[in-house]
């Protein structure tokens, strides 16, 4: 029940809870939890196991020694890098929320006492950590942040953190530091890598991080997920590495709504127009192109889909998928095994981005799998411009199978009187189902 999970997972809320180097916002268990949170916290209670904090995470403008680094202008934070480049302790613009003791504004360029103007964009803010000595599988990250303008997406060694990005785009996002996001997975041994994505619509940009982040001491245990291996990003192959344009895409097809089963998509440069292609994906469209004139198509809808398969030896129940999307032009509506899933439509994201301008924010699609071949799809509208498609996709379950149990209780009543014995017995019979976990 709720209430148990809540009793449960208090030691460890509060574990997250403790100070280092600053403290953050309360966590909430809300009855709809991730599955995979839960699963991992209450294995921890009933092992016993102690989580301990990572000493080689920190918040931003953040020293080594824990302490704020003195403000002194144009110095890079050592734990942080923008663009594969410094990010620095800049100065902050008078309506962001004021510097503190637990962590600091970062900024693409350096400057003085005010910041400087940057060029509109997406600005990438990337932390590394160590886990050796800990056990990855069970580390968790929750924080929150300040971001002028918006937070896009957040990753973890290169995966999408589901349910966080396009916070908004008012002042609400740089006065305070109460945009929660948490890390659950998508840890592994040794050196990872946390990324934010923000963008830029004008002026200047600065980014602040207060967060905590445990895991358990001690030999790693093996991994219960299971990664989708052909959820593809729009244009990459099999290794992730981008296609040449005009290139046939099997992963994903697209039809008409007219259409009952659809071709193969083409890998397309990116119009002039759209978010340009880069390493992660690339835009896919109806007809092959190898310049960035890409031909109009009809007016009507275009459903883009991807298959994939879940073993026998995952529970389809805990399933989660997560994706980013860009699109020409509108996406009306997703399906999973033509069932359509709520909160996935897109018309215009924050700070006036079109759709085929910036990624939408991460959604995360937790109901609707089943064992063996599942079907995503994504209807866009054209009208009657080019339609284009490009989405970065992960997708992962839990190993293990239901067993059902089913236990029979006899419970035998004699009642004597002076006159005769009556014997009366009474059979209870109780089936549960629980989830039995095989790792590989």
């Amino acid at each position: 029940s709720s209430d148990l999970f809540e009793a449960l997972l208090k030691p460890f809320i509060r574990a997250h809870e403790r100070k280092q180097r600053g403290v953050i916002r309360p966590l909430s268990v809300a009855p709809m939890a991730s599955l995979v949170l839960r699963s991992l916290l209450i294995a921890a209670c009933v092992l016993g196991t102690h989580a301990a904090a990572i000493a080689t995470l920190f918040n931003t403008g953040i020293g080594t020694n824990g302490l704020a680094m003195p403000r002194i202008y144009s110095t890079p934070d050592p734990h942080y890098t923008v663009n594969g480049g410094p990010a620095y302790l800049g100065g902050i613009q008078t309506d962001w929320l004021a510097n503190d003791a637990k962590s600091q504004w970062l900024a693409p360029l350096s400057g003085g006492a005010v910041p400087m103007q940057a060029n509109i964009g997406f600005y990438t803010y990337s932390t590394t950590f160590d886990l050796t000595g800990y056990d990855p599988y069970s580390a968790f990250i929750a924080g929150s942040y300040a971001v002028d303008n918006i937070l896009v997406q957040i990753t973890i060694n290169g995966k999408l953190v589901p349910n966080v990005g396009f916070s908004t785009c008012d002042v609400s996002a740089y006065k305070s530091i109460a945009l929660p996001f948490r890390v659950t997975d998508g840890f592994q041994p040794g050196q990872n890598t946390l990324s934010f994505v923000i963008y830029n619509a004008n002026g200047p940009t600065g980014l602040r991080i207060v967060m905590n982040g445990t895991a358990n001491t001690g030999t790693p245990t093996t991994n219960i997920f299971y990664e989708i291996p052909e959820l593809y990003n729009t244009g990459m192959d099999a290794n992730g590495r981008p296609l040449s344009a005009a290139t046939v895409f099997p992963a994903w097809t697209v039809r008409s709504s007219a259409a009952a089963v659809g071709p193969a998509t083409y890998v397309v440069p990116a119009h002039p127009a759209w978010l340009a292609n880069d390493a992660i994906s690339q835009w896919i469209s109806v007809a092959p192109a190898t310049t960035t004139s890409i031909p109009n198509e009809p007016a009507g809808d275009y459903i883009f889909s991807i298959n994939f398969t879940l073993p026998s030896n995952v529970n389809a129940s805990t399933t989660r998928v997560a994706l980013i999307f860009a699109s020409d032009n509108f996406i009306t509506q997703a399906t999973l095994n033509g069932v359509i899933v709520p909160g996935l439509t897109y018309t215009q994201g924050p700070c006036s981005l079109i759709t085929y301008k910036a990624f939408s924010r991460v959604f995360s699609i937790n109901t609707g799998f089943k064992v063996g071949v599942n079907r995503l799809s994504l209807t866009i509208n054209n009208d009657g411009g080019p339609v284009g498609l490009r989405a970065v996709i992960r997708g992962y379950a839990r190993y293990g199978s239901y067993t059902t149990v089913t236990t029979t209780t006899t419970t035998t009543t004699s009642t004597t009187s002076s006159t005769r014995t009556t014997t009366s017995t009474t059979t209870t019979t109780t089936t549960t189902t629980r989830t039995t976990t095989t790792t590989t």
